[in-house]
């Protein structure tokens, strides 16, 4: 943990379970094994007390009934991206629906970039590497998924580009945002593909602008007065006892 930082703990749910593969079989011959929740939630707090660290849980997934009440009291940060949080109804949820105790993103790493999204890269490139399973139903998934995130996205006033993405959840309450320059400089491809080792280069690629250029970069420079929306930032406290 970085002292006075904050620590993002993928796969959160590990902390209550996981589901373990016997070597050599497939996915489905696996089972679930408990771990001791509590006991790990309790070094978890008086590690993030000792370093005065906060602790971001990605609870994306299979999340057990319980376990984000549990997780919330104990101070840790759910994980919101923008292109997963919707109503019980389905639909997308409004800025203001978010949790306060909370980090909110517009998508992340494993998932495709906002612009990649809208252009279904990510299927279509699962689908060149043999990954798809039936790529005429993820498409027409993602199409009407689409439709949904739309006009979640107008009801706000907003249209589809990066800048409304990031507009959107700035007006949310979560005590935090964070955005990907993936997403700011609307890059096409996903830093990682889930399931690829060497058919696809994850976490090799170069951003397409030097770091010593983002403060002449518009895009960059415009960020400051979207993300003004969200008022004075307050951090949240490390993980309680």
């Amino acid at each position: 943990m970085p002292a006075g930082g904050a620590l993002r703990m993928d796969h959160v749910m590990a902390l209550l379970r996981l589901w373990w593969i016997p070597q050599g079989a497939k996915p489905g011959r696996g089972g679930y094994v408990n771990y001791p929740f509590r006991e790990l939630l309790a070094i978890l707090a008086a590690e993030s007390r000792r370093a005065r660290c906060l602790v971001i849980g990605e609870d994306l997934g299979t999340v057990p009934a319980g376990l984000r009440a549990a997780l919330n009291e104990a101070g840790v940060l759910s994980y919101r991206p923008l292109i997963f949080e919707k109503d019980p109804s389905g639909e997308y949820c409004a800025p203001g629906a978010y949790p306060r105790d909370a980090l909110v993103c517009v998508t992340t790493h494993d998932l495709p970039t906002w612009r990649g999204y809208w252009d279904a890269h990510d299927l279509k490139l699962r689908e060149g590497l043999g990954l798809a399973v039936d790529i005429g139903k993820e498409l027409a998934f993602r199409e009407a998924e689409e439709k949904k995130l739309k006009t979640a996205l107008e009801r706000e006033g907003l249209d589809l580009s990066a800048r409304s993405a990031h507009a959107f959840i700035a007006r949310t309450p979560a005590k935090l945002a964070m955005l990907q320059p993936e997403d700011v400089l609307e890059m096409l491809d996903q830093a990682n593909l889930p399931g690829t080792v060497n058919e696809h280069p994850n976490w090799r690629r170069k951003l397409p602008l030097a770091l010593e250029r983002w403060r002449a970069e518009p895009r960059v420079a415009a960020l400051a007065g979207i993300m003004a929306q969200r008022g004075v930032a307050t951090l949240a406290p490390p993980v309680r006892p």
